[in-house]
């Protein structure tokens, strides 16, 4: 909250402000790291940041346009130069050269909702979650990239939340409660 951006070194003992709201005044959403130096974070307002240190400095990322004042909801670094970034309108980007440029990637279901996770097992093989209006999810696969998406048979639930990608064709799924019960569940792609 406020733009803080907060490191451990010692396995969550101590924290230490790494960034103080200079780049974002309002929450980061999404934080992921590709490895041990290279990170992005997304926040409200498409506010972007990344970091070649492991967190130790962040710098601010413009975002796409188009996108201007909308909620990164999630963020998906694979290098220094290639990250996806979804959006609370249920638009997804990539950038291939740290942010320079942006092109959007269309789905089913795209510009609706929200994109609520993504996770990719190797160079062409990811998983993204997406929730409709309703909110009812979705789990798309893709086996080229991303350059394309294809919407998978997804179990009745009232929104999707997390996934994590356990091998080539197993994927976990989390999300909102229905009824009395959570929901999580296994899928085979």
């Amino acid at each position: 909250d406020g733009g803080y951006i907060y490191k451990s070194t010692d396995a969550g003992v101590t924290w230490t402000a790494q960034e103080s709201g200079s780049i974002n005044t309002g929450a980061w959403n999404a934080v992921h790291f590709a490895d041990a130096l290279v990170g992005l974070v997304g926040g409200a307002a498409n506010k972007l940041a990344k970091s070649y240190d492991g967190g130790t400095s962040w710098s601010e990322v413009t975002g796409p346009s188009a996108q201007s004042g909308v909620a990164v909801n999630v963020v998906r670094c694979l290098d220094r130069n290639r990250w996806w970034v979804g959006y609370a309108n249920g638009k997804l980007y990539y950038t291939i050269d740290a942010g320079v440029t942006w092109t959007q990637r269309s789905f089913t279901g795209s510009g609706v909702g929200q994109v609520r996770d993504i996770a990719f097992r190797n160079e062409l093989q990811g998983f993204m979650l997406t929730n409709n209006a309703s909110p009812v999810g979705v789990v798309h696969m893709t086996i080229d990239g991303g350059y394309t998406w294809e919407a998978l048979t997804t179990p009745t639930n009232a929104g999707l939340n997390l996934l994590y990608v356990a091998d080539e064709w197993k994927i976990f799924l989390c999300g909102q409660a229905q009824g009395s019960l959570g929901f999580i569940a296994k899928g085979i792609a």
